[in-house]
């Protein structure tokens, strides 16, 4: 009887887990943002829950193995570092929708784990598919939304949901794809580098051929990740590069010609994320100053305050006449006054959000500060909610995937690809906040359940 109700509960983690995985891409559609509708929480935390829950007894019989993975130990110091910060935080009762979801993401990574330890492979593979089949299908949609607005369907800002236009600094004015996502490009764009991680791991595993199909399901998710014209580009190259290396075995010429590449890009990326790319002064661009309040961050902000309300210019319409910077570089700065003024415990994850708004409307006089609830940055994010405790949980997670070597004591070849997935995080993690997404957590529990994984991470 308790071996039937043991692979009751296990089919239906499976079955959570595989639907939580299929909706993560579907979370705001156009006008229809899950996240305004009034819900305490989105469907796809419910699937995690109910998959946590069910495995509650198999993560206790497991904990030895579970609390042996250091990459287990690092996502759960991170969660208690929130929860530390969010019970000392002016008001914790604000900050138990933040305390829940850490649980959430932990619960996730537990979930898959003890599945996959279980022995429950066909099981864990649902999940796998749930993830690669809902990714597949919503980047369909959003390319197709996308093509229909190239081809003059009546697009307009706002009202197609499937393209978000903004002022990108390297092409002017370009249509982004935010898809499925309904606003964010940025959103989407880790989303596909998240999904390709997954892709090349799952089709790859046991050196399996990759047929035309699967190649072609790749293709779209490259394709949907370059129309986003973010920051996830660098992920995408540090997962390519892997690829390349490893599928080709390419000669040291190469291979360091590659890495040295995806590294002078990251460098110019941020570079020009934070402090600005300079335009020669012929191609200054005649442009009325649009108001803060209609801005995103890809806009300039005036660096110069000059006693009256703050206007906004693209950067590439307004150089060398005043000294611009990227809003990016002022979400970081309003961080790091923060983390200091909270350096032993942190702020709390909501109460830095009303803070840092409150800081933007102090000092650089924006009409609207809801692009700034976040740092822009996963490290001063660490420091700046949760003190010293949270700094030190992050910097550990840090430290186990960048010591970890998928070529070590026999691991599996296809996660290298997860493991890649999880470097270009980090680096995407310096100038966006990534460690509060849904997929990236499904990346890690995919890892951190291989028992190779294990003995790879204490390098015995």
């Amino acid at each position: 009887m308790a071996l039937q109700s043991r692979h009751i509960g296990d089919e239906l983690t499976a079955w959570a887990l595989a639907l939580g995985a299929f909706l993560l891409p579907f979370w705001g559609i156009g006008h229809f943002n899950l996240q305004d509708s009034g819900l305490p929480i989105l469907p796809v935390d419910t699937c995690l829950i109910v998959a946590a829950i069910f495995q509650i007894t198999a993560a206790w019989r497991l904990k030895t193995q579970i609390i042996k993975n250091p990459i287990n130990v690092a996502v759960l110091g991170i969660a208690v570092s929130h929860v530390i910060a969010g019970l000392l935080s002016e008001d914790p009762f604000e900050e138990l929708r933040t305390i829940a979801r850490q649980f959430v993401f932990v619960g996730c990574v537990v979930a898959i784990f003890t599945l996959e330890r279980s022995g429950k492979k066909s099981s864990v593979q649902r999940v796998w598919q749930g993830f690669i089949i809902g990714g597949v299908i919503a980047l369909k949609l959003s390319l197709l939304g996308y093509l229909f607005m190239l081809s003059g369907g009546g697009f307009q800002d706002g009202v197609n949901p499937f393209v978000f236009t903004s002022t990108n600094p390297l092409f002017d004015r370009w249509p982004r794809l935010s898809g499925t996502f309904g606003h964010s490009p940025q959103y989407l764009g880790q989303y596909a580098v998240a999904l390709l991680a997954v892709m090349l791991a799952y089709y790859t595993k046991g050196d399996a051929r990759i047929g035309i199909w699967k190649w072609l399901t790749v293709a779209l998710t490259g394709v949907c990740l370059i129309l986003t014209f973010s920051w996830a580009w660098i992920g995408g190259a540090i997962i390519l590069a892997g690829f390349l290396i490893q599928r080709y075995h390419l000669a040291a010429l190469w291979r360091t010609s590659i890495i040295a590449a995806v590294v002078i890009g990251t460098l110019a990326a941020t570079w020009i994320m934070n402090i600005g790319l300079p335009f020669p002064i012929e191609q200054r661009q005649e442009m009325d100053p649009i108001p803060c309040a209609a801005f995103d961050t890809w806009h300039r902000v005036n660096a110069e305050y000059d006693g009256e309300p703050k206007m906004c210019q693209p950067m590439a319409a307004f150089w060398p006449y005043e000294r611009l910077q990227t809003t990016y570089l002022y979400a970081k700065r309003t961080a790091v006054e923060i983390a200091w003024e909270n350096r032993w415990t942190g702020i709390g994850f909501r109460q830095y959000a009303t803070a840092a708004n409150d800081r933007f409307h102090r000092d650089f006089r924006t009409q609207n500060g809801t692009h700034y609830e976040t740092p822009h940055c996963d490290t001063l994010r660490a420091v700046a909610t949760a003190g010293l405790f949270g700094l030190s949980a992050f910097l550990f997670y840090v430290v186990v995937i960048l010591t970890w070597n998928p070529y070590r004591h026999n691991g599996p070849a296809s996660y290298l690809y997860l493991w890649l997935g999880l470097i270009g995080f980090l680096v995407l993690g310096i100038n966006v906040d990534v460690m509060h997404q849904r997929y990236l957590f499904f990346i890690i529990g995919f890892f951190s359940s291989q028992p190779s994984i294990d003995r790879g991470l204490r390098g015995s």
